[in-house]
């Protein structure tokens, strides 16, 4: 049964790496989309300089390079993302519209590009270093665009200065969203912050441009400034547009979720009062334990928060419970309460010298049943017996 189950999982794991394979080349024809789009559509100047397919295969050359770069990174590093294609796919479409985008603005002035939107539309959805590695890619793919098609009109020494320059901001403008925004998920506070180190960003612009002036900037200061700023609003807009068609609950969401505003909770506190409480503790605990254990805290507290909220409907089953549980309480004095509040009465004591450890597989025969007398597993009727590791098992 295990081996089965086993097989089962590297048979998806196998299909689910060839979604990804498939999703990297669909990413790499839009990336070459892209640089023909620059070369037959948004080329405002005469080609002077390599001959064009010398450039087609250079730029090719380094698309190619640097999306393998990122696959190999994903594969080696970053299994997770091959188990959630999702957020693979997530990655890549935000990575795609900031490519295109910039491709285009840099067509009529390097100035223009939008700073750092892959890592605001990342930040709050991904982990740090996955936000970090997809913007630096995104900031590598546009400067390859635009280097080669440089060298293809026969201006690179003229353009290289810029173009560097905004790489290198793109990825520092990158790495600073990455460290600060992800610990916000208020929509106010993505804003401010936002808005803040796209200032920080605009000032490094202007004194990119006060060493290597640009008349297109110059002429049209305010269009850079807009284009500077705007990628915080295109973040608010693409994050839930993409969350939605991925399928992907961001951490913003997960916040207002578990806002005592939101319509749900405020049934919840009003309805029942009683499992809110204890919604509010289990959610506690279980914030506390998935930081300890590196899982995501917003996702497990709006899992508390709403596990229980069936009881809106009847929120008397909790009372009912709670004075079945003191009903066995007080009438059996054979029953004794262990941690957790499980109640255990032993039916017949072992004779034996020796224990099973907390890490030990043991093999027994058990019949688990409800409350109200129906059988849920038996393993008498399976006819063998059930074996069990003590660490998964309900202490008691």
């Amino acid at each position: 049964m295990k081996m089965k189950k086993e097989l089962n999982e590297k048979q998806l794991y196998s299909q689910r790496k060839v979604l990804c394979v498939i999703m990297f080349l669909v990413t790499l024809a839009f990336l070459m989309g892209g640089l023909l789009l620059k070369f037959f559509v948004l080329n405002f100047e005469k080609p002077q300089g390599l001959d064009f397919y010398i450039a087609l295969a250079f730029g090719t050359c380094g698309l190619f390079m640097i999306l393998l770069s990122f696959a190999i990174y994903v594969f080696v590093s970053r299994k997770e993302l091959v188990n959630f294609p999702k957020k693979l796919a997530f990655i890549l479409a935000s990575i795609i519209f900031t490519y295109l985008s910039n491709v285009v603005l840099a067509s009529y002035c390097y100035y223009y590009v939008f700073i750092g939107l892959t890592a605001l539309v990342l930040a709050t959805v991904l982990p740090k270093k996955d936000v970090f590695v997809a913007n630096t890619i995104t900031s590598l793919l546009v400067m390859v665009n635009l280097f080669t098609n440089a060298a293809y009109i026969g201006k690179i020494i003229e353009h290289y200065v810029p173009i560097i320059g905004l790489l290198l901001l793109d990825v520092f403008f990158g790495a600073i969203v990455t460290a600060v925004l992800p610990e916000n998920n208020k929509r106010t506070i993505f804003i401010l912050e936002g808005v803040l180190l796209e200032s920080v960003a605009l000032g490094l612009i202007f004194v990119l441009v006060n060493y290597f002036p640009d008349e297109k900037f110059v002429s049209n200061i305010v269009l850079t400034i807009i284009c500077t700023y705007a990628p915080v609003l295109l973040a608010l807009l693409l994050q839930p547009l993409f969350t939605s068609i991925f399928n992907i609950l961001s951490n913003s969401k997960m916040y207002e979720l578990t806002d005592h505003t939101s319509p749900l909770i405020k049934r919840l506190v009003q309805e029942a009062p009683g499992t809110f409480s204890h919604c509010l503790s289990v959610a506690s605990y279980a914030e506390v334990c998935a930081i300890a254990i590196g899982e995501n805290p917003h996702l497990a507290k709006a899992c508390a928060y709403y596990h229980d909220i069936g009881k809106i409907k009847n929120p008397e089953y909790k009372q009912k419970n709670e004075a079945f549980m003191q009903a066995l309480r007080d009438g059996e004095e054979e029953l004794f309460e262990i941690s957790q509040g499980v109640l255990v009465k032993i039916l017949k004591s072992g004779d034996g010298d020796r224990s099973p450890r907390q890490g030990n597989v043991v093999t027994v025969n058990y019949k688990g049943s409800l409350i109200n007398g129906r059988v849920f597993d038996n393993s008498w009727e399976r006819g063998y017996p059930e074996a069990f590791r003590l660490s998964d098992l309900i202490v008691g």
